[in-house]
């Protein structure tokens, strides 16, 4: 029923994220859709994570509901 919520869905089931990393922690700003990648600068170990997108999940968020041109904003509402 709402579109920004099965795009969070697909985006954990195909990156592995902890719920908290696709949520809280992923920003705009380490989003490169132009690249297929994607950056979470901490993790739950404390660790930065580098991403891969697949080729239709790119295609997913570029199409994202709200946009994803908000610097330093979460690309999800969700929390």
């Amino acid at each position: 029923k709402d579109a920004e919520f099965g795009l969070l869905c697909r985006f954990l089931l195909y990156t592995g994220l902890r719920l908290s990393e696709g949520t809280r922690r992923f920003t705009v700003d380490g989003l490169r859709l132009s690249e297929g990648f994607a950056y979470i600068p901490k993790t739950k170990n404390g660790k930065p994570r580098p991403i891969h997108l697949p080729p239709h999940l790119v295609a997913a968020l570029a199409g994202h509901p709200r946009g994803v041109e908000r610097p330093g904003a979460t690309v999800f509402r969700f929390h």
